[in-house]
């Protein structure tokens, strides 16, 4: 087993270097209190005098001698471990700008001469959990993170080493069924919820509240066209998305989802001004589904509000048992990751089908035909009936090539010894305990993977029978070693069935009563923002962000999500 080595900040015990950790964040805190909108992302921004307190735990134990994979990879500090709190600091700035992908393709093309497979290093912030049985406040620790990008390594590490990073366990996200690194909890919970995302077992049976929801949808899309043609797609889709999330899975009725759908995602999107309605809100939903887990209504019953829904992960939440942590957990989880990655996909897409008008005409007569066969009739189409529907879905899976709503992928702590690939080919050995990240970003837009149009929208392109839903609704994980936008077996989206459902039955609606153009909107201007999920930003949406003179120094301004875009009837 690899012992870790103790470099920075060793003359400190514990104690003291939580103790100066507290302190260096309250006096930053304070300092802060007249931006509360930018308060959340200036915390991230670690100083140096902060990052000095800190334990380095970069070098370790290997077969008696110490070892530093960052010696061995391509990355920032590689020759130059002096480097490290700069560096760490760099990284920080990129992180509160949600520009940390575009800071990958930047490690890649100094460090590792634009190989777009390479496996790189960098240094990492551990901001470690709460010690579970005493609840003291850890001290964060500096380490090494390789990002994987090797097809190969990204497949393998997956599907091998199960547990997540300690990190994850933060936010409130506690021992969810995302972030707990318990394998044994983890599979005790999937095994849980994965009834609820049955397509034909459950899912199939709430496509009535879905496509009710949808055929609402296109009525809103019309409507806000009419009083301003240019809707904000991005604000709209993440509506739409968290509306049938709560309606559809959660079992909610209408009343509560338009009470608390417009402030919980401003939460989430810079714009909130009471962070404690998020505690409240995930709280008071979790409660709301403790209170009808008894229920067992079908499709067409109705709850006190007449939304005719079932409801299974609202039900399979509230019998999973457990303390309040884990069930508060995956209530944050299920409400974040549960419309967030659905809505922005969405978004891109219809930003994609903007710029290319052929490719929307395309998709629309696809939508006619299936529309037309049911005379009109959207209440008519049964849970199988998506597969008519082949060119939506790769116009699905080259947005989710393109952009990944999960651009991150997945980390892992590794449960054992192990090699990635190095400069030349070489094997780089990672001890056991290693961080290591599997990403998406830099994998799907890898030109030697998909060739030299990579960069474009091109729902033409070669995909594989592995990489293309099949349209058959099985439980069916598209992904191959280039590509995995819901990550890799067996830890991958438990909800990627409910996510290619309520896409297709959106996009079905809007598409065939509206058209979509770029309008006033210039397609440079928009910018992929990734805070845990990558979404769209264009320069209406930056002029939300607050202005530069109100900034204190070494703040970033935290600019929201939205995709302006033009819209007309059909």
């Amino acid at each position: 087993m690899a012992e870790r080595l103790r470099v920075t900040g060793g003359h400190l015990s514990v104690a003291e270097r939580s103790q100066r950790q507290r302190k260096i964040r309250e006096d930053r805190v304070k300092s802060l209190q007249t931006n509360p909108a930018t308060l959340q992302k200036a915390i991230q921004l670690e100083s140096v005098d902060y990052l000095q307190t800190l334990e380095n735990r970069s070098t370790v134990q290997l077969d008696g001698e110490p070892y530093n994979v960052a010696a061995h990879l391509p990355g920032p500090t590689q020759h130059n471990l002096e480097r490290t709190l700069e560096v760490l600091a760099d990284i920080s700035r990129w992180r509160a700008s949600a520009r940390i992908q575009d800071y990958w393709i930047h490690v890649i093309n100094k460090f590792a001469k634009g190989n777009m497979a390479a496996n790189i290093c960098i240094p990492f912030l551990m901001a470690q959990p709460r010690d579970a049985e005493t609840d003291a406040v850890l001290p964060s620790f500096i380490t090494n993170l390789v990002v994987l990008n090797d097809p190969d390594d990204c497949q393998r590490f997956a599907r091998t080493h199960l547990t997540k990073t300690p990190d994850f366990q933060r936010n409130g996200l506690n021992h969810s069924i995302i972030s707990t690194n318990d394998n044994e909890f983890w599979r005790q919970q999937r095994e849980h919820f994965l009834e609820a995302f049955l397509p034909m077992g459950s899912l199939a049976k709430i496509l009535p509240v879905t496509l009710k929801r949808a055929k609402d949808c296109g009525d809103r899309m019309l409507d806000l066209a009419k009083r301003n043609p240019q809707v904000d797609i991005s604000d709209f889709m993440l509506h739409e998305t968290q509306a049938q999330l709560q309606l559809a899975l959660m079992g909610e009725t209408e009343e509560f989802m338009n009470a608390t759908n417009e402030k919980f995602r401003n939460q989430l999107n810079a714009k909130g001004d009471s962070p404690k309605f998020f505690f409240e809100f995930i709280t008071k939903l979790t409660e709301r589904m403790n209170e009808r887990k008894d229920v067992t209504a079908t499709a067409g019953e109705s709850f006190e509000s007449g939304c005719p829904v079932k409801g299974p992960l609202g039900k399979a939440m509230a019998t999973l048992g457990g303390d309040f942590n884990t069930t508060f957990g995956n209530g944050v989880v299920f409400a974040f990751a549960g419309h967030d990655t659905t809505g922005h996909t969405l978004a891109w897409l219809l930003f994609e089908l903007s710029k290319a008008p052929h490719l929307q005409q395309r998709l629309q007569k696809e939508v006619d035909t299936f529309v037309a066969k049911r005379h009109g009739n959207m209440e008519a189409v049964e849970y199988t009936d998506f597969k008519e529907l082949p060119f939506m879905t790769r116009c699905i899976m080259e947005t989710l090539r393109l952009w990944p709503a999960v651009a991150n992928g997945t980390f892992r702590t590794l449960a054992f010894d192990d090699v990635c690939r190095g400069p030349d080919n070489t094997m780089v050995k990672l001890p056991k305990g290693t961080f290591v990240q599997v990403s998406n970003y830099a994998r799907h837009r890898n030109p030697d993977l998909w060739g030299p149009d990579v960069n474009v929208f091109n729902p033409d392109r070669n995909f594989t029978e592995h990489e293309l839903w099949d349209n058959s609704f099985k439980a069916y994980n598209p992904a191959s070693k280039r590509f995995s936008p819901f990550t890799y077996n067996p830890r991958h989206c438990i909800g990627m069935n409910f996510a290619q459902m309520e896409m297709r039955a959106i996009l079905v609606n809007v598409l065939h009563r509206c058209t979509f153009s770029l309008g006033d909107t210039s397609p440079d201007s928009v910018v992929a923002l990734n805070t845990g999920t990558m979404g769209p930003s264009d320069d209406k949406a930056a002029a939300q962000c607050i202005h530069q003179s109100e900034l204190t120094a070494g703040q970033v301004p935290v600019r929201p999500t939205g995709l302006h875009l033009h819209v007309q009837a059909r």
